[in-house]
């Protein structure tokens, strides 16, 4: 059963009530266990990796620069891209018809970056009418969902914060596509407002949703409260799951990072990475050069 991204969105209990100090004690946390650290890079993807093995984060990082996304790959991201600019669009009145808002995105080259651009430049007329059609045919269904209704004032295209420097720790947001509404003050308390919706391709499952709390981490640091809530939704099957914000769920987002950056400074300075077998050693880029991807007989070690 489809639930709409509009009900999604503004389901929820009431929030907590946090405290104005809870977001410097967090920062502390972070600041101390990475001291001296001069840059430490971390994303949201990046930490179930290498709190999985620092092998398969190794991989993935080593992969990522050499990998050629395919066609469904770059048409996903586009829809995904065009999705998020609609919605804005929508919601300050200046959407028009999808189709039309596709069509026109399409044939704005200068707004489409280098990888896209080599993609969807050199498509055919027919190419490239077949590419606005199935865009424009997610954008209508959403359209129906939101009832053409802006969902709120503040209304924003990504995360607060794309990427916050924790005295030296950068924390990079790479899931959160909307963040809708903001928070309020009440005497000693900060009372959250805001949701943080992230889209994927299909349909989304807990990992997808428990990624986001890396965002909501960020939203928290970045703004001084955390969100109200967070929505995970997919642009093709119309299916998500909304998850409210509670005190243990940050505290397990805000422990990953801790976890997480001892064991990005080391690998930084030139250590072997810790290798750790699993099922994800199926899916890991270094299988078969992994001796824990080996069969046993053939285990060097």
């Amino acid at each position: 059963m489809r639930t709409s991204l509009g009900t999604l969105v503004s389901q929820g209990n009431v929030p907590l009530g946090y405290p104005r100090d809870w977001v410097e004690g967090a920062r502390r946390r972070i600041a101390e266990r990475a001291p001296f650290a001069g840059s430490v890079l971390l994303s949201d993807p990046e930490i179930g990796q290498i709190l999985t093995c620092e092998g398969l984060w190794q991989g993935e990082r080593d992969l990522a620069l050499e990998t050629v996304e395919s066609p469904s790959c770059l048409q996903s991201r586009l829809t995904r891209e065009l999705v998020k600019r609609w919605i804005v669009a929508m919601n300050s009145g200046e959407s028009g018809m999808p189709f039309h808002f596709v069509d026109d995105a399409l044939n704005d080259f200068d707004s489409m970056d280098d990888v896209l651009l080599r993609w969807i430049g050199p498509q055919s007329a027919l190419e490239r009418f077949e590419t606005s059609c199935e865009i424009s045919a997610v954008i209508c269904r959403i359209a129906e969902e939101l009832r053409f209704q802006a969902l709120s004032d503040g209304l924003l295209l990504g995360p607060v914060a794309n990427e916050l420097d924790v005295d030296g720790v950068i924390l990079q947001v790479t899931d959160v596509d909307l963040t809708i509404g903001s928070h309020r003050t009440s005497g000693e308390a900060l009372w959250p407002g805001a949701v943080l919706v992230g889209f994927v391709p299909v349909r989304p499952t807990a990992v997808d949703v428990d990624r986001l709390g890396f965002g909501a981490l960020v939203h928290t640091l970045a703004t001084g409260c955390p969100p109200a809530r967070v929505v995970s939704y997919g642009l093709l099957s119309g299916q998500g799951i909304g998850l409210d914000v509670e005190r243990d769920w940050l505290d397990m987002a805000l422990g990953g990072v801790l976890a997480s950056i001892p064991k990005v400074m080391r690998l930084d300075n030139g250590e072997k990475p810790l290798l750790e077998p699993g099922d994800h050693c199926a899916k890991c880029p270094l299988a078969g050069e992994c001796p824990f991807s080996q069969d046993e007989d053939n285990r060097d070690w």
